[in-house]
């Protein structure tokens, strides 16, 4: 990773790389970090979301993950095959509970009162936080709701992801994400899209696993016409298998004109799957030379009708 000095003003870069910092250092001790930052998945809003009465007794009404904790390191709880049970129970559980007031309240009123536990209209700081973390992401047809892990703590959010698809009365649930950690905030992003007249489901995961290190994950699922439940979409060629994950390069600058240069790949353009998407990478020093116009690399990946290869 390079890092360029910019002006002294600091940029939403370096704001973002002090979040991160501060992140790891309250982790340190125990605390979950706020973050200074203004950012949301869904766009700009007009104003902080109430939490509704019926909204917070649909966020009741989602059963508890809960599961015996054990002196085990964390990679062995998770791995355990008792732990992979109360899963898999669950998402019958989840099925279950999910009902029409879920899906009547929105995603945004949902949100607020995993914030608040309360009917209230939220601060402009809780609003913020929910940016930055939010538990409930989608649609009225299809959604992604992410639960702490009552045990496995890689870091003082780790969450399991369900998608949940409405089809008639009933909703369907799988789990998508297994003790999923971040300190990035947002640490999972989701994208709906059409692909062939198929819904799509995109989630994107953004790691950290060292402070020079930052990569996103497109995890890609189609919903099955006839289960309804969300399945492996597999697009992308991996050392010539196929599979639904595509890992790409995350970068901090600090330097304006070099994020301005960067762009993250455009899986989903107008709803859509992109028929072709370009993926930045900055160049190794010895690259430099083959085009000084320009610090990344460039390739381009286009769908041949059964995944996207490399041009």
């Amino acid at each position: 990773m390079k890092w360029v000095r910019s002006g002294s003003a600091l940029t939403n870069t370096q704001i973002r790389l002090l979040s991160l910092i501060l992140a790891i250092a309250t982790l340190t001790f125990g605390r979950k970090p706020s973050d200074p930052r203004s950012t949301s998945y869904r766009g700009a809003q007009p104003g902080p979301s109430p939490c509704t009465d019926q909204a917070l007794a649909a966020l009741k009404s989602i059963p508890k993950l809960n599961y015996k904790c054990t002196d085990d390191p964390d990679d062995v709880i998770q791995k355990s095959p008792r732990r992979r049970r109360i899963l898999k129970a669950y998402v019958s559980k989840l099925e279950s509970a999910v009902g029409p007031r879920f899906w009547a309240a929105s995603v945004d009123e949902l949100n607020a009162c995993a914030t608040t536990k309360k009917a209230s209209t939220l601060t402009a700081e809780e609003q913020r936080d929910i940016d930055s973390n939010p538990q409930v992401l989608g649609d009225g047809s299809t959604r992604l709701i992410l639960l702490l892990d009552p045990c496995v703590k890689y870091s003082y959010i780790t969450q399991n992801g369900f998608i949940l698809q409405r089809e008639g009365p009933r909703t369907y649930a799988t789990q998508v994400l297994d003790a999923f950690y971040s300190r990035l905030d947002p640490g999972v992003e989701l994208q709906l899209a059409r692909h062939n007249r198929e819904p799509v489901v995109v989630i994107q995961t953004n790691s950290e696993p060292m402070m020079t290190t930052l990569f996103s994950t497109f995890h890609v699922y189609s919903i099955d016409p006839k289960s309804h439940r969300a399945v492996p979409k597999k697009m992308f060629l991996d050392h010539g298998k196929l599979t639904n994950e595509f890992e790409f390069d995350q970068y901090l600058f600090d330097d304006e004109q070099t994020q301005k240069e960067w762009h993250a790949p455009a899986l989903v353009q107008s709803g859509k799957l992109s028929l072709r998407f370009t993926v930045y990478v900055m160049k190794k020093d010895q690259d430099q030379t083959l085009d000084a116009r320009s610090k990344f690399s460039r390739k381009t990946y286009v769908w041949n009708g059964r995944y996207y290869a490399p041009r």
